[in-house]
């Protein structure tokens, strides 16, 4: 099943609240008075509260029970939206075009992310420059995690410049 199993049941509720309210405004209306025998001919009409209270509160936990449903709903949804894999979003820098001839063009393409380099956030073009300019103290190779659109998250070792990256973000 998926994030949306719930929006059925919403419908649902909102149905029978919509019935309940239908049934307990025509039911108070038609039976929520009766007229009482005073004697000698004469009436007196009469609330009949226990119709009346048994169609608000018949309509009380209708609406509770709409609420409740949808909330239920609204927490599902959010719990299931931690756990889907978006490859339109996430942390790091979006790479829009990569140069054929670019150091990493055998490595990603247009649609992942660069997500460190060297250690350090990818937050966008700027801090990816950022990094490529840290050298790193063991080797001249630039380690760069990237993911790639359907959410592999790998690290390549680059030795080359920020030129020699030729990418577009």
């Amino acid at each position: 099943m998926g994030r949306d199993k719930w929006d059925g049941w919403i419908f649902f509720c909102w149905i029978v609240l919509f019935v309940a309210i239908v049934l307990s405004v025509m039911f108070v209306f038609k039976f929520g008075t009766f007229k009482l025998d005073t004697g000698y001919g004469l009436y007196e009409t009469q609330f009949n509260w226990p119709l009346i209270v048994g169609g608000m509160l018949s309509l009380g936990f209708t609406i509770v029970l709409g609420v409740v449903v949808a909330m239920l709903r609204d927490v599902y949804k959010m719990s299931a939206a931690q756990y889907l894999a978006n490859p339109a979003e996430g942390p790091g820098a979006l790479v829009k075009e990569v140069a054929e001839d670019s150091a990493i063009a055998p490595y990603i393409g247009p649609g992942y992310y660069i997500m460190s380099v060297n250690g350090m956030n990818a937050g966008g073009p700027l801090s990816v420059k950022q990094g490529l300019l840290a050298a790193r103290p063991d080797n001249g190779d630039h380690k760069i995690v990237v993911r790639s659109p359907s959410g592999d998250v790998r690290e390549v070792f680059l030795d080359a410049s920020v030129e020699d990256l030729k990418l577009v973000f």
